[in-house]
Formats: structure tokens, sequence, C-alpha cells
């Protein structure tokens, strides 16, 4: 019984490990994520969109209740479990990287490379579905 339960625990944790390290698909990353801003903790909204042609728009509100007054286009690209945007500015490249701690469905979670900021994104919505070429 006790090695049952130990090989049950030993393909459970090996499993939560393989999940976590496997690649992201950057297909899944389109659409828009948002993180609703706190105003007690004062954390501003912060919401993030993946475009197909490896654009993405990071924008900032003050608080939940506020339109977003910064918004800025990097380009991105996905690295493993790591999400990289990058920007070129008049002082030299802009790069922001992203360690993806938690990726479904709708639920995106990282930790920003120097900061040590958390991210917590949930979808917004999804791209919408390729149409059909009507070749008649």
């Amino acid at each position: 019984m006790r090695a049952l339960i130990g090989t049950a625990l030993l393909v459970l944790a090996y499993g939560t490990a393989t999940a976590a390290d496997d690649p992201i698909d950057p297909k899944k990353l389109i659409g828009e994520w948002d993180q609703p801003g706190d105003a007690k903790k004062k954390v501003p909204q912060n919401a993030i969109e993946f475009e197909t042609d490896g654009r993405a728009r990071f924008k900032v509100a003050p608080n939940a209740d506020s339109e977003f007054n910064s918004v800025t286009e990097f380009n991105y690209e996905v690295k493993g479990r790591a999400v990289v945007l990058s920007k070129m500015t008049r002082d030299g490249d802009l790069v922001r990287t992203f360690r993806v701690t938690k990726f479904v469905d709708d639920v995106l979670e990282a930790t920003e490379e120097g900061s040590g900021v958390k991210y917590s994104f949930k979808r917004v919505k999804s791209p919408a579905p390729p149409k059909p070429d009507d070749k008649k």
C-alpha cells in the first residue's frame, strides 16, 4: 500500500513539474488579457493584447474605474516559458521579459524578470475564428 501511494505521489509530482516546464504555444496567447486594479492596494489596472503578427500592446490605467492612460506597443516573442516584449526607443532597445508561471485557457500568470513584479491576467476576448475562403 505504501509503495502504491508513493508511486502515485511521484507520478503526480512529475506530471506537475512537466506541465510547468512545457513551452507556451504562441497561438494560445492571441487575444486580450486583463489584470484588474485595486485602489486600496494602489495596484494599477493592466492589460496586454497579443496579435497574430507578433505585436503586443501593454496598457496601464491608474485603477479599475479609469480609462487606460498609457499604451505601449511592443514586438513579442515566446521563448519556452518566457514572453519577451521588445521595443526600439530613442535611448536604445527596451526589453521586458516575463517568466510564465501559470498558463491555461483563461489565466495567464507571470513574473517580470528584473523587477520581480507578478501579474495575474484573465482572458478578456479570444481572437475571431479564421474565415473560410469563399472560393466558388
